[in-house]
């Protein structure tokens, strides 16, 4: 079988479109694609904690039982979550009782995407105020969708993360 001039022609160009076609993605993958994913949690987060936390009133539990080199928390939450657009507010309860003895830090999530995180929050303390995400602002419409909280735990001395992450749905309001 002879290929002619013709051919030969025609599949250098083919595969020179090919060529190109798979350049341009690559550079796209690397350089351009947001992949608007969940953040990586670091195993020994910052310090900070978070600015909006206020002491719960009238907890007085005591400490929860856990093993050697093991944590509890005691998840407390409200299901509803309202998102202000316009105020870049973000208000829900969530309350780390005195029981606790890990310090938390909790993501509100639709999906992949990040709504709101806060800092950690200690035994004792709860917040019903955090800061609406950037990105989220950006992709969220007025309504209702199903979300996640999602709540970390860190070792208080170490800051170290727990291998588990606990989760709860809520209904999250989104309004102008």
């Amino acid at each position: 079988m002879t290929i002619t001039k013709t051919q030969l022609a025609i599949i250098i160009t083919v595969l020179a479109l090919v060529l190109i076609a798979s350049v341009a993605t690559t550079v796209w993958v690397v350089f351009f694609r947001d992949d608007g994913g969940t953040p990586i949690t670091p195993d020994y987060p910052p310090q900070g904690t978070e600015q909006n936390q206020k002491p719960l009133e009238g907890d007085d539990s005591d400490k929860m039982e856990s093993p050697e080199g093991g944590g509890a928390i005691n998840v407390t939450y409200q299901t509803s979550v309202k998102v202000d657009l316009s105020e870049n507010k973000v208000t829900l309860l969530y309350a780390n009782p005195q029981a606790s003895n890990q310090n938390v830090a909790i993501l509100i999530m639709i999906g992949d995407l990040v709504v709101a995180k806060s800092d950690l929050i200690t035994p004792g303390h709860g917040v019903d105020t955090l800061t609406l995400e950037k990105q989220a602002k950006e992709r969220l419409m007025v309504g209702g969708y199903d979300g996640e909280l999602v709540v970390r735990a860190y070792d208080p001395e170490t800051n170290e993360k727990a291998m588990v992450d606990a989760k709860g749905k809520v209904k999250i309001t989104i309004v102008e």
